[in-house]
């Protein structure tokens, strides 16, 4: 089973269970804009459901399934780190990222200030008293929660497998549930 498909199975019940979530009606999803069935259990109760790329291409291969599989889902090209404010105009209940910080923190050009951007993007786009949701496989859920502590609290750590090594426990993945500040 794959990184993506054994913690997007954890997320959408955690979306669905949410007290935010329970009377939203906006969700977004940030990149792997082709992951169309977790969009679609995670989209029960949302009456409007986005994803966001950076790529024209995932963006254009997401449209095309999402038509041929009916599904109403709205998909747009969007640069978080370098974008207008007209693409952050729109405020979710909900914002799910499952990679997009991965590739940021992953860019060798000034890493840092790309981060530092794309927090600011999603504390813009995430609604007063939203959730942000982030997987990340690249930074622990310590690290996620220090990172963003000045835009979003702490609201629920969604539980990962774990796995010993050298007498420390860890985890492959981590995803965790932040609330707008």
């Amino acid at each position: 089973m794959s990184f993506s498909h054994r913690s997007h199975r954890r997320v959408p019940g955690t979306i669905r269970t949410s007290s935010v979530a329970m009377s939203a009606s906006m969700l977004i999803m940030f990149g792997r804009c082709t992951t169309l069935q977790e969009k679609q259990q995670a989209a029960e109760g949302f009456t409007s459901l986005h994803g966001i790329d950076y790529s024209q291409k995932a963006v254009e291969l997401a449209q095309a399934i999402a038509a041929q599989k009916e599904m109403n889902i709205s998909y747009k090209k969007v640069d978080l780190v370098n974008c207008n404010e007209e693409s952050l105009a729109i405020e979710y209940d909900v914002c799910h990222d499952k990679g997009t910080y991965d590739a940021v923190s992953l860019c060798p050009d000034d890493p840092s200030s790309k981060r530092a951007a794309y927090m600011k993007a999603i504390h813009r786009m995430t609604r007063k008293n939203g959730l942000f949701i982030i997987t990340s496989c690249n930074w622990t859920q310590e690290e996620l929660s220090e990172q963003f502590s000045d835009y979003f609290i702490v609201e629920h750590i969604i539980p990962m497998p774990t796995f010993m090594f050298g007498g420390k426990v860890g985890s492959r993945v981590s995803s965790v549930v932040f609330k707008k500040k």
